[in-house]
């Protein structure tokens, strides 16, 4: 291994820190919001340059990614997290650019060099209907390398974390192509759902397996990509995709499919951009869900512009998790509006200095309401 012995050491102060993840699951009334920092941007793929330097352009096979080559990334990662001793419990996952869920279906995967993404399966909803899950597949097994390994390299320094695992609405996109996504929930809406249950199974049953294979961390575990402590088993869901979707589709198609998903571990994180908040009283109605993250895209509404459908998900009881490029305004409007209760604030930066300038800012709007 690249990184051993004495390098690495636990933070100081990692079980007070960890207390204050049972206070934000507890909805327990605190000083302030967890608040963290999100190094390198919104690109995953920036932040893995080691690693991604070794991939060919094109097709990517599994056996072309050697996780032990990634390693010196991810020590780069955690060590510049961890300098900021911010409120979050920074994970080691594996390599996050990869869209999983797609590859574990069968979907080919692509590599620019600047991106990786997933092209489409099959035109034929007969030949989707027949994938069920293969825990021999190679991009399955090719997981669970990265798993052991982060394992093995980082031990108790360092929680290792599920990646990015996207849920059945998006491995049902990606794998009859989003242009024929729609149209399909239309023209063959029983067998589009005889396709989605059998997607929602793949993933639920990965989940399940990811459960048995992960690492307790400091007598719990971490939702990945949002490094957040759980005194139980976890997970991170996504459905981009829904963002498609009327409220009556998502209702017929895929309600029903998250609740499932949800249940699969105690403690749980769905993360939303806020193209898909027209959806949100729908999300609310799964009781399962424990955490709702909103990500303030590039380009995108700020946190000012969402402000009620961000009180409405408190308001419902759940955890709340707000990531994006902040500044001081933003940062006012969330100490005025926001109850401080179950909430974490992640701010994307570009770098350390970056990271500091805005640590400045919320020390100075350091009186939260509870």
């Amino acid at each position: 291994m690249l990184f051993t012995g004495n390098r690495r050491k636990m933070r100081k102060d990692i079980q007070e820190v960890i207390n204050k993840h049972k206070d934000f699951w507890k909805l327990k009334p605190v000083s302030r919001p967890l608040i963290g920092y999100c190094m390198g941007g919104w690109s995953q793929m920036q932040l893995y340059e080691s690693g991604r330097k070794t991939l060919p352009t094109g097709l990517l096979e599994p056996d072309m990614l050697k996780p032990e080559l990634f390693l010196p990334d991810y020590e780069k990662i955690l060590t510049c997290n961890n300098i900021l001793q911010d409120d979050l419990v920074h994970s080691a996952e594996p390599f996050p650019a990869i869209p999983w869920m797609e590859a574990i279906i069968g979907c080919p995967i692509y590599n620019s060099g600047e991106n990786i993404w997933s092209e489409p399966l099959s035109d034929s909803l007969g030949a989707l209907e027949q994938i069920r899950y293969n825990p021999n597949s190679p991009w399955v097994e090719k997981y669970w390398e990265f798993i052991d390994v982060l394992s093995l390299e980082f031990g108790s320094q360092y929680p290792v974390a599920q990646a990015i695992l996207r849920g059945p609405s998006d491995m049902l996109s990606a794998a009859i192509g989003e242009a024929k996504f729609i149209y399909a929930l239309h023209d063959n809406p029983e067998q589009m759902s005889r396709i989605a249950r059998n997607f929602t199974e793949i993933h639920n049953e990965f989940l399940q397996e990811q459960v048995k294979r992960l690492p307790e961390f400091q007598g719990g575990y971490v939702i990945g990509q949002y490094h957040i402590w759980c005194p139980g088993r976890c997970s991170r869901l996504q459905e981009d995709a829904v963002a498609l979707l009327s409220p009556g589709l998502y209702k017929q198609f895929f309600q029903s499919l998250d609740r499932e998903v949800a249940k699969v571990t105690e403690f749980n994180l769905i993360h939303l951009h806020t193209t898909s908040l027209f959806l949100l009283d729908l999300f609310l109605e799964i009781d399962g869900l424990k955490a709702i993250q909103v990500s303030l895209d590039s380009g995108g509404p700020g946190l000012e512009d969402i402000l009620e459908p961000l009180k409405k998900i408190q308001r419902a009881g759940k955890r709340l998790v707000i990531k994006g490029v902040l500044d001081e305004a933003a940062v006012g409007r969330a100490q005025e509006e926001l109850s401080v209760r179950g909430l974490c604030i992640e701010a994307v930066v570009k770098d350390v200095d970056e990271a500091r300038a805005l640590q400045d800012v919320f020390t100075r709007h350091d009186k939260w309401d509870g």
